[in-house]
C-alpha cells in the first residue's frame, strides 16, 4: 500500500468500520445469521496509518446484537480519536446510555430487516429510537433499500434527531432508483440526513464498476456537501452465506482493495476543500470530535 492518490487532510476520519474481537472474550449472538473472522483494532489502526486516517468511527456489527462490549473496549483504546455507534434495545436505561456517551458513543444503529414495505411501522420504530437518543445529541444510523429511504423521507425530515444513511443510501445505479434521486437530494437539502459514501460493493458487488456512482456523488456534493461522510466499511464482512455454510461457520471477508476504494473519493470529488468537508469537518460535527476537544481544552 503506497498511500492515497490525493492529499489526505489532518484529522481525516473513517466514518464506518467494525472491530471484531476474540470470540472467547466477545461471544457473538446465538441468533446471528453469519460468523466473520476476527478483525482486531491493531489491524484497523495499521490500515489507517497507511491511508493517513487519524479518526475512527466504530460501528456495532449485527452479529454482536446489543452486546456492545467489544465496541466499548475498542473505544477505550482509541481515546479521543475514536467514536462509536451502538445497538440498543427497548430495555436500555438512561444510565447505560450515559455510560456509552462517556465512552465515545455518538449514535445508534437501527437496521430493520423485516417490514421494509410498511412505512408507517418503520417510521414508528425510528420515532421511538429518536426519543431515546435525541436528548443526548446523538443520531440514528441506518441501512435501508433506496425505495424504503424514499418512503420514509418525509418522516425522517421531522424526526428530533439526524439520520445517517449508510452505503450511498442504498442507491443502485442503472435501476429505477435513478429516476427518484431528487427525493433523496431534497431530504439531504433539508439538512435532516447525512449520506455515507461507503461500501460501493453493497450495491454493485465486489469488483463492480464503482465509477457509475459518480453521478450520485456529484449530485450530493452540489446539493449539500456538508452532509456527506466517507467510510471504508473495513473489514468487509460477508453477510451472504454460501448455501452449505451454517450461521456458526466462519465466513471469510470479502476481498476488497481498501486503498483503491479510498482513491475513488479523489476521483469522485476532485476539489480538495470539498474532500476536507467529507473527511474532516462533517464527521467532526456529527460525531462531536471538535466539540469534545474544545471542552477538554477548557478543562485544562
Amino acid at each position: 500500500m503506497d498511500g492515497p492518490n490525493f492529499a489526505v487532510p489532518e484529522q481525516a476520519c473513517d466514518s464506518h468500520q467494525h472491530v471484531i474481537g476474540d470470540p472467547q472474550r466477545y461471544p457473538m449472538s446465538p441468533t446471528r445469521t453469519y460468523t466473520p473472522p476476527e478483525a482486531p483494532l491493531r489491524a484497523l489502526e495499521a490500515m489507517h496509518v497507511e491511508m493517513r486516517i487519524q479518526r475512527s468511527v466504530l460501528i456495532q456489527p449485527s452479529f454482536y446484537g446489543t452486546d456492545n462490549r467489544c465496541l466499548l473496549d475498542a473505544l477505550g483504546q482509541l481515546g479521543r480519536t475514536g467514536r462509536g455507534i451502538a445497538v440498543i434495545d427497548n430495555a436500555v436505561t438512561d444510565a447505560t446510555l450515559e455510560t456509552m456517551r462517556a465512552a465515545g458513543v455518538r449514535g445508534i444503529r437501527l437496521n430493520p430487516k423485516h417490514g421494509l414495505d410498511d412505512a408507517r411501522g418503520l417510521l414508528e420504530s425510528f420515532r421511538h429510537a429518536a426519543s431515546r437518543v435525541a436528548g443526548l445529541g446523538w443520531h440514528i444510523q441506518t441501512l435501508l433499500p433506496f425505495r424504503t429511504v424514499l418512503a420514509l423521507a418525509d418522516g425522517f425530515a421531522v424526526l428530533p434527531c439526524t439520520i445517517a444513511l449508510d452505503h450511498f443510501a442504498g442507491y443502485v445505479p442503472g435501476t429505477d432508483d435513478e429516476r427518484q434521486l431528487e427525493t433523496l437530494f431534497q431530504l439531504v437539502r433539508q439538512g435532516s440526513c447525512y449520506v455515507k459514501l461507503s461500501a460501493p460493493y453493497y450495491a454493485m458487488g465486489p469488483g463492480g464498476d464503482y465509477f457509475r456512482l459518480e453521478g450520485l456523488v456529484q449530485g450530493l456534493v452540489q446539493t449539500r456537501s456538508d452532509r456527506l461522510l466517507w467510510g471504508s466499511d473495513w473489514p468487509h464482512t460477508n453477510g451472504k452465506r454460501p448455501p452449505k455454510i451454517s450461521p456458526t461457520d466462519v465466513n471469510p471477508f470479502l476481498k476488497i482493495d481498501d486503498l483503491s476504494l479510498f482513491d475513488l473519493l479523489g476521483t469522485w470529488i476532485p476539489d480538495s476543500r470539498t474532500r476536507d468537508l467529507v473527511l474532516v469537518d462533517n464527521p467532526a460535527s456529527l460525531f462531536s470530535f471538535d466539540a469534545d476537544a474544545a471542552q477538554e481544552g477548557r478543562r485544562g
